[in-house]
C-alpha cells in the first residue's frame, strides 16, 4: 500500500512538473509574440500581421524555442527535488550559509543565469541589426533632429553600445546599401558641401588614429625628460628687473608690477621646495613598496595590461578601416561629385600608421608572453587588426595603382605603399 502511495505521488510530481515547464515556454512564447508585434508595427494591417507571422512560425524561433525548452526542463526537475524531499533543519547561521552552497542550488543557480542569457540571445537573434542611422539631410532647411545620426552615434565613445552598432551599421552600408552610399556622397544643396561624407571619414580617422597612438604609447616606456629650469629663475629673466618695460612699436610705457620685497620670492621658493621634496619622498615610498614582490603583484600595474585593454576595443578599428577603405574605392564608381578622393592621402597615412603600430607590437615581447583572462580573444583580435590593416591597404592600392603618382603622397610613404605593389607584405 505504502509503495501505491509513493507511486501515485511520483506520478502526480511529474504531472506538476511538467505542467510548469509547459506554462513557462507558453509564457515565453507569447512574450516573444507580444515583442514581434511592438517592433513590427505598421499602418499596414496586413502587412504588420503578415511579417509577424512569418517570423513566428519560421524555423529558427523554434530552433531557438527548443533549445529554451531543454534548458527549461532541466530547471523544472531541480525545482521538484525541493518538493519531493524533506528540507533539513539548519539551527545555525552557519549551516545557513552552507546550506546555500548545495551543489542543487549552485546548479540551479547556473540555470537561471543560462536561461536569462538565452532569452536575451534568442529576442536579439531574431529581430537581427544592427540598428538603422540615418544621414543628416542634405537640405539645411530641414531642421529635423528627432533621431540619432550615424555621425552622432560613432562619437558617442562614452556609450559603448552605440558606437559598436554605428560602425557595424556604416559597415553594412558599405556591403549592400547602394541607396545610402548615393546620401553619402551627394553634396548638400543648397551650399553644395561634403557634409556627411566628411562627418563619417573625420570619425572613422580620429578613432584609427587615437587607437594607434594609444596602443603606441602602451608598449612604449616613456623618455626620461631632460630637468627644467627652477619656476623662480624663470620669473626672474621674465621680470627682467626693470621698473618699466618697453616693447617694440609701443610708445606708451607699460608698468610691471614687480615684488616689493625680496621676502616674497624667497617664500614662494620655499614652497615650490617643500612640494617638490613631499611629493619625491612619496614617490620613492611608492617605489619601494611596489619592489616588495606580494604588493607588486597585487597592487602593481599588469605587464601588457593597457595594451590587452586597448586591443579588447579594437573592432571598432577593423570596421572603421574596412569601411573607410572600402568606400574609398567603391567612389571609383559612385562618387560622382569626386569628394572622396581628395581625403584619399589622409586615409592611407592614417591606416600605415596603423599597421606600424601593430608591427612594433608584434615584434615587442608583450605580445610573446601569456596574458591572464582573456588572452586568447586579445591575440585573436590583434591578428584581425593586422589582417583588417593589410586587407584595407591592399584594397586602395589596387584599385588606385594607376594614380598612386597623382596622390602626391609623400616619399616615405610611396617606399612603403611600393611593398603592398609588389604584394610583399
Amino acid at each position: 500500500m505504502m509503495q501505491m502511495n509513493k507511486k501515485g505521488c511520483k506520478e502526480l510530481l511529474m504531472q506538476r512538473m511538467f505542467l510548469a515547464i509547459i506554462s513557462s515556454i507558453a509564457v515565453q512564447f507569447f512574450l516573444v509574440t507580444l515583442l514581434f508585434l511592438i517592433t513590427n508595427l505598421n499602418t499596414d494591417y496586413t502587412s504588420w500581421i503578415q511579417n509577424t507571422w512569418t517570423a513566428i512560425t519560421s524555423f529558427r524561433m523554434w530552433s531557438y524555442f527548443c533549445v529554451l525548452a531543454t534548458v527549461t526542463f532541466f530547471q523544472g526537475v531541480i525545482c521538484s527535488k525541493n518538493y519531493s524531499n524533506v528540507p533539513p533543519y539548519l539551527k545555525s547561521r552557519f549551516n545557513k550559509f552552507c546550506g546555500i552552497f548545495t551543489s542543487q542550488n549552485i546548479l540551479l543557480g547556473a540555470l537561471h543565469i543560462i536561461i536569462g542569457g538565452l532569452l536575451v540571445w534568442m529576442h536579439l537573434s531574431i529581430k537581427g541589426e544592427w540598428v538603422l542611422f540615418e544621414f543628416k539631410q542634405n537640405n539645411v532647411f530641414d531642421i529635423d533632429e528627432s533621431r540619432m545620426t550615424l555621425s552622432e552615434a560613432l562619437s558617442i565613445d562614452k556609450v559603448p553600445i552605440m558606437q559598436h552598432l554605428g560602425y557595424l551599421d556604416l559597415v553594412t552600408i558599405v556591403q549592400k546599401d547602394k541607396t545610402r552610399r548615393s546620401i553619402l556622397f551627394t553634396l548638400s544643396q543648397p551650399g553644395g558641401h561634403p557634409y556627411n561624407w566628411n562627418c563619417i571619414v573625420e570619425k572613422c580617422i580620429a578613432l584609427i588614429k587615437k587607437f594607434s597612438d594609444d596602443l603606441t604609447a602602451a608598449y612604449i616606456k616613456p623618455q626620461e625628460l631632460p630637468p627644467c629650469a627652477p619656476c623662480s629663475t624663470i620669473t626672474h629673466v621674465s621680470t627682467f628687473q626693470k621698473e618699466y618695460v618697453y616693447r617694440m612699436r609701443n610708445l606708451i610705457k607699460e608698468e610691471v608690477q614687480l615684488p616689493t620685497d625680496q621676502t616674497d620670492i624667497k617664500k614662494e621658493d620655499d614652497e615650490l621646495f617643500i612640494q617638490k621634496f613631499i611629493k619625491t619622498k612619496w614617490n620613492n615610498f611608492l617605489t619601494y613598496l611596489l619592489s616588495k614582490p606580494l604588493i607588486s603583484y597585487i597592487f602593481g600595474e599588469i605587464e601588457g595590461g593597457k595594451v590587452c585593454h586597448i586591443l579588447f576595443n579594437g573592432q571598432m578599428v577593423i570596421w572603421a578601416a574596412d569601411a573607410i577603405s572600402s568606400l574609398a574605392v567603391i567612389s571609383l564608381t559612385e562618387d560622382t561629385y569626386g569628394i572622396a578622393q581628395k581625403d584619399l592621402p589622409l586615409i592611407i597615412n592614417t591606416l600605415l600608421e596603423l599597421k606600424q603600430a601593430l608591427d612594433k607590437l608584434q615584434k615587442s615581447n608583450i605580445m610573446a608572453k601569456k596574458q591572464d583572462g582573456d588572452d586568447k580573444f586579445i591575440k585573436q583580435i590583434f591578428y584581425s587588426l593586422r589582417a583588417a590593416t593589410k586587407r584595407s591597404l591592399y584594397r586602395i592600392v589596387t584599385s588606385f595603382e594607376i594614380y598612386m603618382e597623382d596622390l602626391a603622397l609623400e616619399t616615405r610613404t610611396m617606399e612603403q605603399i611600393y611593398s603592398f605593389l609588389t604584394y610583399r607584405e
